[in-house]
């Protein structure tokens, strides 16, 4: 799956900095998750600011099983 945290390339809403889109990231996983039967682990993917906010966000949710930063 593939997302913009809101104000970030596809998606509308306010731009905020990277250490302030948990909510988004929890509400992405959260709903992947429910779409996909048995799935209970994810790796996040991110790209610039989109590194550094996986980077930030991993580590309080047991979900996130890895990371992929560039």
């Amino acid at each position: 799956m593939r997302f913009d945290y809101r104000g970030m390339g596809d998606s509308g809403g306010a731009q905020r900095g990277f250490d302030s889109v948990g909510e988004d990231l929890d509400a992405a996983i959260g709903q992947f998750m429910a779409s996909v039967p048995g799935m209970d682990e994810v790796v996040l993917w991110g790209l610039c600011d989109g590194a550094s906010a996986a980077a930030v966000y991993a580590p309080g949710d047991a979900r996130v099983c890895g990371l992929v930063l560039l």
